[in-house]
Protein backbone atom coordinates (compact mmCIF):
# COMPACT_ATOMS: atom_id res chain seq x y z
CA UNK A 1 0.00 0.00 0.00
CA UNK A 2 1.33 3.71 -0.73
CA UNK A 3 1.06 6.43 1.27
CA UNK A 4 -1.74 8.45 -0.46
CA UNK A 5 -3.60 5.70 -0.42
CA UNK A 6 -6.97 5.96 1.93
CA UNK A 7 -9.08 3.63 3.55
CA UNK A 8 -12.71 2.84 3.42
CA UNK A 9 -15.29 1.25 5.04
CA UNK A 10 -16.81 -1.67 3.51
CA UNK A 11 -19.73 -2.97 5.45
CA UNK A 12 -17.83 -4.19 8.59
CA UNK A 13 -14.37 -4.58 6.91
CA UNK A 14 -11.99 -1.52 5.93
CA UNK A 15 -11.12 -2.24 2.38
CA UNK A 16 -8.17 0.25 0.55
CA UNK A 17 -9.95 3.21 -1.71
CA UNK A 18 -8.61 3.55 -5.13
CA UNK A 19 -6.64 6.80 -5.53
CA UNK A 20 -8.34 9.61 -6.45
CA UNK A 21 -7.82 10.59 -10.10
CA UNK A 22 -6.72 14.56 -10.47
CA UNK A 23 -8.79 17.09 -12.06
CA UNK A 24 -6.81 17.33 -14.96
CA UNK A 25 -6.91 13.72 -15.21
CA UNK A 26 -10.69 13.90 -15.16
CA UNK A 27 -11.22 16.82 -17.43
CA UNK A 28 -8.95 14.60 -19.92
CA UNK A 29 -11.73 11.71 -19.42
CA UNK A 30 -14.03 14.23 -20.51
CA UNK A 31 -12.40 15.31 -23.90
CA UNK A 32 -12.06 11.12 -24.44
CA UNK A 33 -15.74 10.92 -24.06
CA UNK A 34 -16.36 14.04 -25.97
CA UNK A 35 -14.35 12.63 -29.00
CA UNK A 36 -16.50 10.00 -28.41
CA UNK A 37 -19.99 11.35 -28.68
CA UNK A 38 -19.78 13.47 -31.37
CA UNK A 39 -19.48 11.11 -34.04
CA UNK A 40 -21.66 8.90 -31.80
CA UNK A 41 -24.55 11.56 -32.17
CA UNK A 42 -23.77 11.95 -36.50
CA UNK A 43 -24.10 8.34 -36.65
CA UNK A 44 -27.12 8.41 -34.69
CA UNK A 45 -29.01 10.95 -36.29
CA UNK A 46 -28.08 9.62 -39.26
CA UNK A 47 -29.19 5.83 -38.22
CA UNK A 48 -31.73 6.27 -36.02
CA UNK A 49 -33.02 9.60 -37.29
CA UNK A 50 -32.82 13.16 -35.05
CA UNK A 51 -35.71 12.62 -33.31
CA UNK A 52 -35.28 9.19 -31.91
CA UNK A 53 -34.83 8.65 -28.55
CA UNK A 54 -31.03 7.55 -28.33
CA UNK A 55 -30.32 10.18 -30.54
CA UNK A 56 -31.98 12.75 -28.33
CA UNK A 57 -30.04 10.91 -25.24
CA UNK A 58 -27.09 11.11 -26.86
CA UNK A 59 -26.89 14.89 -27.75
CA UNK A 60 -28.04 15.49 -24.26
CA UNK A 61 -24.57 13.43 -22.98
CA UNK A 62 -22.32 15.48 -25.15
CA UNK A 63 -24.15 18.95 -23.96
CA UNK A 64 -23.25 17.67 -19.99
CA UNK A 65 -19.58 16.62 -21.74
CA UNK A 66 -19.11 20.22 -23.26
CA UNK A 67 -20.70 21.65 -19.99
CA UNK A 68 -17.80 20.06 -17.81
CA UNK A 69 -15.22 21.25 -19.94
CA UNK A 70 -16.40 24.87 -19.29
CA UNK A 71 -17.58 24.74 -22.98
CA UNK A 72 -20.88 26.44 -21.88
CA UNK A 73 -21.97 28.30 -25.03
CA UNK A 74 -21.56 24.98 -26.65
CA UNK A 75 -23.83 23.02 -23.99
CA UNK A 76 -26.66 25.86 -24.68
CA UNK A 77 -26.17 25.54 -28.49
CA UNK A 78 -27.25 21.89 -27.79
CA UNK A 79 -29.87 22.56 -25.02
CA UNK A 80 -32.04 24.93 -26.07
CA UNK A 81 -33.06 23.16 -29.31
CA UNK A 82 -32.72 19.69 -27.97
CA UNK A 83 -35.01 21.01 -25.08
CA UNK A 84 -37.76 22.21 -27.52
CA UNK A 85 -37.61 19.11 -29.54
CA UNK A 86 -37.84 16.83 -26.52
CA UNK A 87 -41.32 18.56 -25.58
CA UNK A 88 -42.32 18.31 -28.95
CA UNK A 89 -41.57 14.40 -29.28
CA UNK A 90 -41.49 13.18 -25.54
CA UNK A 91 -43.77 15.48 -24.14
CA UNK A 92 -43.51 18.27 -21.73
CA UNK A 93 -43.31 15.99 -18.42
CA UNK A 94 -41.24 13.27 -19.78
CA UNK A 95 -38.00 12.60 -17.39
CA UNK A 96 -35.95 13.09 -20.00
CA UNK A 97 -37.54 16.35 -21.10
CA UNK A 98 -37.06 17.42 -17.19
CA UNK A 99 -33.83 16.67 -17.09
CA UNK A 100 -32.51 18.75 -19.94
CA UNK A 101 -34.74 21.54 -18.82
CA UNK A 102 -33.04 20.93 -15.51
CA UNK A 103 -29.42 20.67 -16.99
CA UNK A 104 -30.34 23.74 -19.44
CA UNK A 105 -31.37 25.82 -16.02
CA UNK A 106 -27.48 24.76 -14.64
CA UNK A 107 -25.72 25.96 -17.51
CA UNK A 108 -28.02 29.72 -17.88
CA UNK A 109 -26.51 29.75 -13.83
CA UNK A 110 -22.63 28.95 -15.17
CA UNK A 111 -22.94 31.65 -17.94
CA UNK A 112 -24.29 33.94 -15.51
CA UNK A 113 -21.43 33.43 -12.83
CA UNK A 114 -19.02 33.27 -15.84
CA UNK A 115 -20.23 36.56 -17.20
CA UNK A 116 -20.25 38.51 -13.53
CA UNK A 117 -17.11 36.84 -12.30
CA UNK A 118 -14.78 35.87 -14.99
CA UNK A 119 -13.83 32.23 -15.41
CA UNK A 120 -12.23 30.20 -12.22
CA UNK A 121 -8.63 30.22 -11.62
CA UNK A 122 -6.49 27.88 -12.41
CA UNK A 123 -6.72 24.44 -10.64
CA UNK A 124 -3.26 21.79 -10.31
Amino acid sequence: MTPTSSWACSGSALAPRPPRRSQGQDAQRTEDAIAIYEPLLSTRERVLGPEHPETLRTRNNLAHAYLAVGRIQDAIAIYEPLLSTQERVLGPEHPETLRTRSNLALVYQDAERLREHGPPPAMN
